[in-house]
């Protein structure tokens, strides 16, 4: 990039970021405005519900503190005739969304409240109190539970600043500690209490004098308050039916009813209806608060929105209309089942009119049902909270937790959660820590975690929290600039101060809220926690950077991957450096001198009880989700075409779903079982085995016998070939998992096996490689081998040991590593080994675990033929326990 687009790059950032900017102008100032209160809902789009009565009972009952309400421009005009309407238009300041005004209350209001969160940037101060009142209680998953573990870092954040979480029930407590994991990690309270909304729904005087005012006294009045279910700017089938749906209940409903309709904002927009073509329909008054008027109703239409629990306390029936259930459930995920509420439950709109007409006045409710939900709210609620906020009163209905368990708490930098050693490593040690001992936390930038990896957050041991950290650095123009320089391998004094300053914000803004005990960059790489660790020095979080591998090789190999001089910086600044091998230490105290007193050696965890577990998973169902990056099925489909007199295909492919469905388009009424007895005479196995592993993926009710043609659209050809030479006795089949970079080595690795495979054309190649930068390379390789069509390459697979217990040997050929995890992997399930000589690695093993060979193609070519030539070839067992108790007591001593 030119001068020129740099100069519009950082003028484009500055526009982009200014709030942001004047943001850190005001946290940098540390001033506190006294009795200050910022509001904000929904971040600035409302001004309903929690923070309506919030904001009302202060200005009645507190009328020494000033409260600002933060307010979208979009929103502003609504916002301003809602408070005009009740009379709170000059007890409140409005401010503009991210505005001046806005950032600086944000940096310097003592009490902050929100129903929701604020942005990323966010820094609590330490004068400030923070207190997030959630929205509603939680029908739908939230959280990690709903699958998106990127989008729960903000919140999470929140939760963890906030000083207190007020909440409505217990079951919306245990709820959030579960799904944004706060369980003894976070440090404010998480309060039961009564909803600050729901006051209103048992005020018997605002019933009367709104049905007095509204003249409902002859008046069966109803609200329809569905879910919003679409997406912004699109129409779906939902917004249509409710449309339809409207028009059919407004011409069965009873003269006697009055249907007052609230649909969510976006699809009133989209669905456009006009209320003044019905008899029966009313758009929901926008000159009340929405808890007001519902104070004042007979009943409650809704499907999925919290507000079904709200309207307990008003003692009125509550119908359930979920037409769509299922699709919804599916979508979303929820945490209970709506039919087993006590509520009337209808599926169509028929039944729902009938059920209008013939509604009864008041329900007969499990008094059990409504103590789960509304347990503490009352009359005085409201008041109760605010006066529990401001001037800590306690009764009975205000309950406060402190999810914190009093251990210390472990900050983990783990990284994406890659498939790869280092991810593994971790996990093996997670596994094998007690970690009930303290508190274990690992973090990781949520926009660099991919949905594939997130499986291992899923099973992680109990103890053990992950935070997906949002946003990026709070720093000013001229910070970026100096810290884009340092972190482009300048090292004048300067940079580095600047450095520190900008990543203890970093620190305090992430993870103060958690008060860590340490802070553990496991990973050893990303160059922001790098600079973290040297920013915490001297503070009272001790630090600790581990090394993986040979960082000499790694620098020369990874130059513009490696910010050496700041993890160096890095190593110099932190409490303790842990090398995961005595082999590593040599070289490295040359590179980095005058710390081997810091240094400690923790040698890997190698997990064999979790891999001989995998291990034991189906391989087929495993198979499935694999993806195929490079396969030569030419010849092979060739042969099987010719059978049939089909024209033979001449263009090399990478694929396989596409040959496998021609070729069953051509003989769609020949069986799978034919055209496996072209391959080998496995066939009525391979059969068997995936129908019954089919139905176990699919966990199917009852077993299916799948048409056996369905295998090829299931698996291709490529696996179906691979499955075939997996089971043949007659086939030796060797294993390499890594990923595509120099470090591991493939190169050789196809050079070697290209030499076996002409002395022994019985042999197979299986390559998994998740990622990696040399994939065009690896793939060129096998083309030019001479023997692509007996070489798999695979894509990321969640459970590769799955595959690698059917396979005959494993060749390791990395050129350096901190200790060869996968060697260790596959002696835990009994595959042979041969392995290049690493002194990390071979340094482990005893005689006989393993064939050792020097890192060079004839090397590993005479390893493999020492193992092909030898039919009784036995190795010996790993000791796998008496390693695993000296990593033990090894980790333990860093703490």
């Amino acid at each position: 990039m030119g001068l020129f687009g740099r100069v519009k790059k950082v003028l484009r950032n500055k526009k982009n970021n200014v709030y942001k900017f004047n943001y850190l102008k005001y946290y940098n100032k540390h001033v506190i405005l006294k009795n200050t209160i910022l509001v904000e809902s929904t971040h600035g789009n409302d001004f309903y519900g929690h923070v309506f009565y919030l904001c009302k009972e202060i200005v009645e009952t507190h009328s020494e503190y000033e409260i600002f309400l933060a307010v979208t421009k979009e929103k502003r005009e609504k916002i301003e005739q809602h408070l005009r309407d009740n009379d709170l238009l000059n007890a409140l300041h409005l401010v503009d969304y991210n505005s001046d005004q806005y950032v600086k209350l944000l940096a310097s209001a003592e009490y902050l409240f929100n129903d929701t969160s604020f942005f990323d940037y966010f820094i609590k101060q330490d004068f400030q109190k923070y207190v997030n009142i959630w929205h509603g209680t939680p029908l739908k998953y939230l959280g990690k539970d709903n699958g998106d573990v990127p989008a729960m870092g903000n919140v999470q954040k929140n939760f963890l600043a906030a000083d207190k979480l007020v909440v409505s029930n217990e079951y919306t407590r245990q709820k959030l500690i579960s799904a944004f994991n706060l369980d003894g990690i976070m440090r404010g309270s998480v309060v039961v209490a009564p909803s600050l909304r729901n006051s209103i729904l048992r005020d018997k005087a605002t019933r009367e004098n709104l049905r007095k005012k509204e003249n409902f006294s002859k008046k069966r009045i109803l609200v329809y308050m569905p879910t919003w279910r679409g997406n912004v700017g699109k129409v779906d089938n939902t917004t249509d039916k409710i449309t339809l749906d409207l028009k059919i209940i407004d011409k069965n409903l009873s003269d006697d009813i009055i249907l007052y309709v609230k649909l969510h904002p976006f699809q009133e927009e989209l669905a456009d209806i006009k209320y003044d073509e019905f008899n029966h329909i009313r758009s929901f008054p926008k000159d009340y608060e929405t808890y007001e008027f519902l104070s004042g109703t007979d009943g409650l239409i809704t499907d999925y929105s919290s507000i079904m629990y709200d309207y307990l306390n008003t003692e009125k029936p509550v119908i359930i209309y979920d037409f769509d259930k299922e699709e919804y459930y599916s979508e979303r995920g929820c945490y209970e089942d709506v039919e087993d509420y006590p509520f009337t439950n209808v599926k169509n709109v028929n039944e729902l009119v009938d059920t209008l007409n013939g509604l009864k006045a008041t329900p007969n409710y499990d008094k059990s049902f409504a103590k789960k939900y509304i347990e503490k709210d009352n009359l005085e609620g409201t008041k109760q909270v605010v006066d529990y906020i401001f001037d800590n009163k306690h009764t009975d209905n205000i309950d406060e937790v402190t999810p914190y368990n009093g251990k210390e708490t472990v900050l983990i930098c783990s990284g994406a959660m890659w498939k790869n050693g280092i991810t593994t490593a971790l996990i093996n040690t997670l596994d094998n820590v007690d970690t009930a001992k303290r508190n274990y936390v690992l973090f990781f930038k949520k926009n660099r975690l991919k949905k594939e990896h997130q499986s291992v957050l899923f099973n992680l041991p109990k103890g053990v929290q992950f935070y997906p950290v949002p946003g990026g650095v709070v720093a000013s123009m001229w910070e970026r600039f100096l810290l884009r320089r340092y972190s482009n391998h300048e090292h004048l004094g300067l940079l580095k101060s600047n450095s520190n300053k900008v990543y203890l914000r970093e620190f305090n803004r992430l993870f103060k809220s958690l008060n860590p005990d340490y802070f553990i960059h496991y990973t050893g790489f990303e160059r922001a926690f790098a600079g973290m660790v040297s920013a915490l020095k001297g503070t009272t979080t001790k630090t600790i950077m581990y090394v993986h591998t040979d960082m000499k090789l790694e620098v020369k190999l990874r130059k513009k991957g490696i910010n050496w001089h700041m993890l160096k910086e890095a190593y110099k600044d932190s409490f303790k450096v842990v090398l995961v091998s005595e082999k590593l230490k040599k070289e490295f105290i040359k590179m980095v001198p005058n710390i081997e007193d810091k240094i400690r050696i923790v040698d890997n965890f190698l997990g064999h009880n979790r891999i001989q577990k995998m291990a034991s998973e189906s391989l087929y169902s495993n198979l499935i989700e694999t993806p195929v990056i490079y396969a030569n099925n030419v010849d092979l489909t060739n042969k099987i075409l010719a059978k049939f007199g089909i024209p033979i295909l001449n263009n090399t492919t990478s694929g396989n779903d596409f040959i496998m469905r021609k070729m069953t388009e051509y003989f769609y009424g020949t069986s799978l079982s034919q055209y496996l007895k072209h391959v080998s005479g496995n066939s009525q196995r391979i059969i068997n085995e995936l129908n019954y592993n089919i139905n176990q993926h699919f966990k199917l009710k009852s077993d299916l016998n799948l048409s056996e043609n369905m295998f090829g659209y299931l698996f291709g050809v490529t696996k179906l070939r691979l499955i075939n030479d997996l089971l043949d006795p007659g086939t030796k089949v060797f294993i390499n998992i890594g990923r595509l970079s120099e470090q591991k080595g493939h190169d050789i690795l196809i050079q070697s096996f290209a030499k076996i495979h002409e002395l022994h054309s019985n042999t197979k190649l299986v390559i998994v490689a998740p990622h990696g930068p040399l994939k065009k390379e690896t793939i060129q390789w096998i083309k030019e081998s001479g023997c692509a069509d007996s070489i798999y390459l695979l894509g990321s697979m969640d459970n590769p040991y799955a595959l690698m217990k059917y396979v005959d040997a494993m060749i390791f050929t990395s050129r350096y590593e901190g200790l060869g995890l996968v060697v260790f992997e596959a002696l835990a399930i009994n595959v042979p080994v041969i392995t290049v000589d690493l002194p990390e690695t071979i340094s482990v093993l005893e005689k006989d675990n393993a064939i050792v060979v020097k890192q060079s193609v004839e090397d590993i070519f005479d390893g493999l033929k020492v193992f092909m030539n030898e039919d009784d070839y036995e190795m010996k067992p790993f000791n796998f326990k008496k390693w695993d108790e000296k990593s033990l007591k090894e980790f333990e001593d860093i703490f």
